[in-house]
Formats: structure tokens, C-alpha cells, sequence
């Protein structure tokens, strides 16, 4: 159990990384580190494996940080843009009109030269 905790630990590192693919990580580290727990439970028994069991607990334990950092960032990315979108209409409202004011000033510019 403890060198499947190693492999889903070294997996949620890297995909720590990606924007979306850091959910599976998270669930994926978190799943490693019950492994890893349940690999240390049995090699207390047998003597087997702790080892590998304490290394893909630390591993996983660090995927775990990582990932969710990037959910965070990713989520508060995500509010950010729902919060820019919902503010786009008054935005738009207002290019329009700064269009129009250059539209007047070329118009005056056009006028002028003539």
C-alpha cells in the first residue's frame, strides 16, 4: 500500500500544477494518504513496508498542500472573473459612450479641416 501511496502522491505533485486537473489531485493525494495510513497500520504488524508507507505519507501529505493551493487560486480565479462578468454591462455601457464622444470629437475634427 505504501508504494501505491508513493505513486498517487508523486501524481498529485505534478498535477498540482494544472488549472482543473488539481481536483482530481487533491482527491487522488487525499485517497494516498489513507493508503499510506492503512500501509503503516499493517507493517506495524508484519515489519514490512513502513518504510514506504512513511515515505508515500510525507509525499502525500505535500500533494495534498500543493493541491489545495491550486484549488484556492483556482476557485478565486474563477470568483474574480464571475465578479468582472457580472460588473460587464456598466463597462460596456460605458465604452459605448467613449465611442460616441470620439465619434463627436472626429465629427468636429472633420469640420474643421473642411
Amino acid at each position: 500500500m505504501g508504494v501505491v501511496a508513493i505513486i498517487l502522491g508523486i501524481f498529485g505533485i505534478i498535477c498540482a500544477w494544472f488549472p482543473i486537473i488539481q481536483y482530481v489531485a487533491l482527491a487522488l493525494s487525499v485517497i494516498g494518504i489513507l493508503l499510506s495510513a492503512i500501509g503503516l497500520k499493517n507493517s506495524g504488524v508484519s515489519g514490512k513496508g513502513k518504510v514506504s508507507a512513511i515515505a508515500g505519507l510525507v509525499i502525500c501529505v505535500i500533494a495534498t498542500v500543493l493541491s489545495g493551493i491550486g484549488v484556492f487560486v483556482c476557485s478565486a480565479a474563477v470568483a474574480g472573473a464571475a465578479n468582472a462578468v457580472s460588473k460587464a454591462p456598466g463597462a460596456l455601457q460605458d465604452l459605448q459612450d467613449a465611442a460616441g464622444a470620439l465619434e463627436g470629437v472626429k465629427n468636429t475634427l472633420d469640420n474643421l479641416t473642411k
